[in-house]
């Protein structure tokens, strides 16, 4: 679902979990890009083509398990040069988000793993 507040657009890749009740699990195969003004605070100049894959099950104890792998690039200024450089990432995500919620937004989720993976300080230099 995309909703555009003054011509900010805000995306949201709402999952119902509620279908891990009737299915074995939910497969998560998706290409997600970031607009500037989400990056606006942090160290990311450019985030598109981030692939995502894999899968969204339950335990017998109805808790669901996150299983996602992570890649992309992402464009950040190099810490000597300041010119914009390409920093690739992958991440493997593995969690257990328990059994209260109804929905995800894999757009927020992952936003939270990918903020972790911006380097403190990277240079291509030599």
């Amino acid at each position: 679902m995309i909703i555009v507040y003054n011509l900010l657009v805000v995306i949201y890749m709402e999952i119902n979990l509620q279908e891990l009740n009737y299915k074995p699990e939910i497969i998560i195969n998706e290409t997600l890009s970031y607009s500037s003004e989400f990056l606006k605070d942090t160290e990311i100049v450019k985030l598109d083509n981030v692939m995502v894959s894999g899968n969204l099950t339950s335990d017998i104890e109805f808790n669901c398990l996150v299983n996602l792998k992570v890649t992309g690039e992402m464009i950040i200024h190099d810490a000597v040069s300041y010119e914009e450089v390409p920093y690739e990432f992958t991440i493997d995500i593995e969690e257990n988000l328990g059994n209260s919620l109804k929905s995800l937004d894999l757009f927020e989720f992952l936003w939270h793993y990918i903020v972790l993976e911006i380097p403190l300080r990277y240079t291509v230099s030599t």
